[in-house]
């Protein structure tokens, strides 16, 4: 659907979705059964991993997969089907907060302050909206701030996922390791900064200006763990800009004038793309992650759906709300007996 040239109509986008959203619901029901220890596959003893086998792949999912569902509950006008939605999401965020990713958990938080601070801006026709969105903003602010600052804290220090989230210094092992990994791949573009080493050969640039300062990390790297850089050594600058170019063209479809996305859709949808580049800040791309983009080309093929002059096709199917959720529970019921 992604890559033909058909026009695919509403519903089957729609349909697409929802189906999609329902799969990663059992994945989060995965790892929910994970933690009950009913399916031991997680990586380590805080970290949930469920059926990915690497918390951070795990991670990436579940925090596209929430601004999606969030996106059909603002969709919906039944409230069975936003109470569906809404627990769906639950799910997510409690499967997300247990991966114990910063990177995916500090870009959910800057996603989600970028959308509230959207709608606070530009939601000047939505004036109730706005001023919740401006509450919920200061909220953010606050709770930031407090785990930040109260970091040392008992309460903060009891709990795995806090004081790892919170335990971020140029003195942290996995930081000095990164700035030390990310340095070598700068050495690399500077050598190649057209047209990069080519796909999957940053290996080649570890090796060749690998820092002795490395002896306490493992001695094998084949991504940088920063998406820039992983174009910048692999495509150089050309393609690192044909990267950003994919995002550039989906945020011009959300935020032009003559925009088919309503004000809240363009600053969720916006939220989404800041949470999943903040998050490859720090990581990497991987098949999962590269989910995002079959979203972005269901944005653009909406808008060209609903162009005028050509007339629009009004949805004609219904989520069934008990059957989708019933059915959700199956994976639980397969781990426990």
């Amino acid at each position: 659907m992604v890559i033909d040239e058909r026009e695919h109509t509403v519903d089957e986008f729609l349909t697409l979705v929802v189906v999609d959203v329902a799969e990663r619901a059992v994945a989060a029901e995965v790892a929910i059964a994970e933690f009950g220890r009913l399916a031991g596959t997680s990586t380590s003893a805080v970290r949930l991993a469920g059926a990915f086998g690497n918390p951070i792949y795990l991670a990436v999912y579940m925090l596209v997969q929430a601004f999606v569902t969030a996106w059909l509950a603002l969709r919906s006008r039944l409230r069975s089907q936003q109470l569906v939605y809404g627990l769906i999401i639950v799910g997510q965020l409690w499967t997300l907060y247990h991966t114990a990713t910063r990177s995916a958990l500090l870009g959910l938080a800057a996603g989600v302050l970028v959308a509230v601070a959207a709608l606070a801006i530009f939601g000047r026709q939505y004036r109730r909206a706005r001023r919740l969105a401006a509450v919920a903003l200061l909220v953010l602010l606050a709770l930031g701030g407090g785990l930040w600052f109260g970091r040392d804290s008992r309460l903060v220090q009891s709990q795995p996922v806090l004081a790892r989230l919170t335990n971020i210094s140029l003195q942290d092992a996995t930081t000095r390791h990164r700035l030390l990994n990310w340095g070598m791949a700068g050495k690399g573009f500077r050598e190649r900064p057209l047209l990069g080493w080519g796909p999957e050969n940053y290996p080649t640039v570890f090796n060749q200006y690998y820092n002795p300062r490395l002896y306490d990390a493992e001695q094998w790297f084949d991504r940088t763990h920063n998406i820039f850089l992983d174009w910048l050594v692999s495509a150089g600058f050309l393609g690192l800009l044909g990267y950003l170019s994919l995002f550039a063209v989906a945020f011009w479809y959300l935020w032009r004038r003559s925009s088919v996305f309503d004000l809240t859709e363009r600053c969720l949808f916006t939220g989404l793309f800041v949470a999943y580049l903040f998050h490859n800040l720090f990581v990497f791309d991987n098949l999962t992650s590269y989910l995002l983009f079959l979203v972005t080309s269901i944005s653009e093929r909406r808008v060209a759906i609903y162009q005028p002059p050509r007339p629009l096709r009004r949805a004609r199917w219904r989520i069934r709300p008990f059957p989708l959720g019933a059915s959700s529970f199956l994976p639980l019921a397969w781990f426990y007996f």
